[in-house]
């Protein structure tokens, strides 16, 4: 059985009547969605005349393993979320569904996936299940999302990042955000992109993005990076929401998915760590420092690897230098997401608005799976893709690589869990969750 974050709240909020507007509002998000419309209207028409209501921020990363943000034990170094957590909450047995649209749809309606029309996503649809109800890989009209209620009850909505819940390209009209209750929004409508832009894109998932109704290409410069793309516009968003409402924000980011490419300033800095502890020495470490922070007894011993992991002592010199720039480049797009994600924080306390605002940070799903480039690149098409991508050692990480890491990656980013996303092991379903609460009136 899967818990999203809306139902959590309610449970988290239940008995704080100093807090009443998110109680209010959350019951709505979570109780109200099968409901008539006249009830909706009512309760919305309730909700909107209480003074003060708080912000709502959601923010969600991409494939993010259950270890791989520091207040859940991680070697990264991520000192908003530390921050985060400081002023909020961890839940530390939070479950999400195993893939991306998926778990995005069920995060955002709280109702099975099947209900609305992701039962799976469509990179993974089988001959048999095409065509059916609940499989019609876009988000449909049985269901309503957070947006759509919120709008209603008088709040600005706006979102910025990845959506992944209008179906294959050319993209479902009227499924994209803005008609799904996001007053404004620049979203990549797919799965996957390039994380700088200006690269020629993988054929076998074309890229697209949205500014509110209309298809649009990637906004200039096209070299932004992609945690700084979303980051910037969702900025710019709190900052126009001047009108007196609260808002609900909805920030997700590519990162950390697939291809792992990053600003090189701190990729040094993860090489020379995981040289030096190995994916052996990293999750060692990890776990020792969850133990500490009270996840499990002290007395607890990691489980046992699975294969085809090995030790890391029978890697070559040259097998272990070139993981450990794999595991520093993707540590890297961690450190600047959780940069971008304290910009965004700061904007909130310039603004005045820091301490009436509701914060969520969850993973999609869990960390990625298990594989190296993705595609069958058969097709001219990929061939010619291929001719373009640079995966040698010195250019990992940058606009032309394009590579993903194997089971040794979770291993490590999914401490002390098995599996990967894509499955139903726990490092599939089990991510980070942070709420930081509004805080009641004197603090």
């Amino acid at each position: 059985m899967y818990i999203f974050p809306l139902n959590i709240i309610v449970i988290m909020l239940q008995n704080k009547l100093q807090l009443l507007s998110i109680s209010v509002i959350i019951v709505m998000l979570v109780g109200l969605i099968g409901l008539p419309p006249l009830i909706k209207s009512t309760f919305a028409a309730a909700v909107a005349a209480q003074a003060k209501r708080p912000n709502i921020l959601l923010i969600v990363g991409d494939d993010f393993g259950y270890s791989d943000i520091g207040p859940f034990g991680s070697e990264i170094k991520t000192p908003n979320f530390d921050a985060l957590a400081k002023d909020g909450k961890i839940l530390t047995d939070y479950h999400t569904g195993p893939m991306c649209s998926t778990a995005r749809s069920m995060l955002l309606t709280g109702v099975d996936n099947h209900i609305g029309g992701l039962g799976t996503m469509f990179e993974l649809i089988a001959q048999n299940q095409i065509g059916k109800p609940g499989y019609e890989t876009w988000i449909n009209n049985r269901v309503i999302d957070v947006a759509e209620i919120l709008k209603s009850a008088g709040y600005n909505t706006f979102m910025a990042g990845k959506w992944h819940l209008s179906g294959p390209s050319p993209f479902r009209n009227g499924t994209y955000p803005a008609d799904r209750g996001f007053e404004k929004s620049l979203t990549l409508l797919g799965g996957i992109a390039n994380h700088f832009g200006g690269a020629p894109e993988a054929p076998f998932d074309p890229v697209q993005y949205a500014g509110n109704h209309t298809k649009i290409p990637r906004p200039l410069p096209n070299s932004t990076y992609s945690n700084d793309l979303y980051a910037n516009k969702i900025i710019d968003y709190i900052k126009s929401s001047t009108n007196g409402k609260p808002f609900f924000g909805y920030l997700a980011f590519q990162v950390a998915h697939y291809p792992f490419q990053t600003p090189q300033a701190t990729v040094a800095k993860y090489e020379k760590i995981y040289q030096s502890l190995g994916w052996d020495g990293a999750k060692k470490q990890i776990f020792e420092n969850q133990k500490k922070l009270g996840f499990w007894p002290t007395d607890m011993k990691l489980p046992q690897r699975l294969p085809p992991n090995v030790p890391w002592t029978s890697l070559t010199l040259e097998q272990q230098a070139f993981v450990s720039r794999i595991l520093a480049i993707r540590a890297a797009m961690i450190e600047n997401m959780d940069q971008a994600v304290g910009r965004v924080v700061q904007t909130l306390k310039d603004t005045g608005q820091y301490d009436n605002t509701l914060i969520i940070f969850v993973s999609d799903n869990g960390s990625s799976d298990a594989a190296t480039v993705v595609g069958d690149f058969s097709s001219p098409a990929d061939k010619a893709f291929m001719a373009g991508v640079n995966n040698n050692f010195t250019n990992i990480g940058n606009v032309t690589s394009y590579i993903d890491y194997s089971t040794y990656g979770n291993y490590v980013g999914a401490t002390p869990l098995s599996g990967f996303k894509a499955t139903q092991w726990e490092a599939g379903t089990r991510v980070p969750f942070i709420i930081k609460e509004p805080m009641a009136p004197g603090g």
